[in-house]
């Protein structure tokens, strides 16, 4: 330990994190905390249900992200930025990129805490299993059940939304917290996708019910749905105005929403602490 301290103490200015213009830029800021994290090395080992990210790594190398943490009267905030190596970065160029609008972000309902959405052209996810390496291996799994991942693709419009509300752990019959560990906490799940055409997507359905037996599909006005109950997906089309995530998220084709405070307020009806709240 001491070996690898005097060795950091030792190190010249260009051979150092402070050689890194962006890094130097963040230090500069206002925060009570800065933090720098180097996505590469994370994401070595990780696996995304059966399909590994095999090149993720050497795909992630070069990209950060940086940000800081303000404690403002009881509130944190988070301010972040992504910096992309230029593989990634140059992805969303070869396509256009149509901004998300209101009549996608109202189909949100104003209990969620957490919001992605994103309106690409469908092949720059076929791009991104290019240069992640498990464009082989999603068509193996596919292949499986007589699917194509470009037979999904050319049904889509590239329209997803994901949104997740009333967290809380999972519970059984008698309202004892379950122990999951591979999906810790339960709420109002939905997925959801554009459609041009129904033909690849009405065979999914059949097999989401066959692996996940409580869950809801539907096809409906040109969208595809997945929710863990018929009341998430039948929501989907009910009359919702979310004006905060519309205003947050309206004209970016991507975009993400988290509300920490909501969704600490949702957990908390199984008996969070309520000091967190404040």
């Amino acid at each position: 330990l001491t070996a690898y301290a005097k060795s950091i103490y030792d190190l010249e200015m260009q051979n150092s994190i402070e050689s890194n213009e962006n890094y130097m830029a963040l230090m500069k800021e206002n925060g009570d905390i800065h933090f720098w994290s180097v996505s590469a090395d994370v994401l070595s080992d990780f696996q995304f249900g059966p399909v590994p990210l095999i090149a993720a790594s050497a795909m992630m190398q070069g990209s950060v992200t940086d940000g800081t943490i303000n404690f403002e009267n009881g509130k944190v905030v988070v301010q972040s930025r992504r910096y992309l190596n230029p593989t990634l970065s140059n992805l969303p160029s070869n396509y256009d990129a149509t901004p998300l609008t209101a009549a996608l972000l109202n189909h949100v309902s104003p209990a969620a805490p957490i919001v992605i959405a994103m309106n690409y052209h469908p092949q720059l996810i076929k791009d991104f299993l290019k240069v992640s390496g498990t464009e082989s291996a999603t068509n193996k799994f596919l292949e499986d059940y007589n699917l194509s991942f470009d037979g999904l693709l050319q049904s889509t419009t590239g329209e997803i939304l994901m949104t997740a509300a009333d967290l809380g752990p999972q519970t059984n019959a008698d309202d004892d917290e379950m122990d999951d560990d591979v999906f810790p906490f339960g709420g109002n799940l939905l997925f959801a996708a554009s459609l041009n055409n129904d033909s690849a997507f009405s065979k999914v359905q059949p097999i989401i019910k066959q692996t996940f037996p409580t869950a809801a599909t539907t096809i409906q006005n040109n969208w595809f749905l997945v929710g863990n109950s018929q009341a998430v997906v039948n929501h989907f089309f009910s009359n919702n105005t979310n004006d905060v995530v519309t205003s947050k998220l309206s004209g970016h084709p991507l975009g993400i929403y988290i509300d920490i405070q909501k969704g600490l307020q949702q957990w908390n009806t199984h008996g969070l602490d309520s000091a967190l709240l404040q």
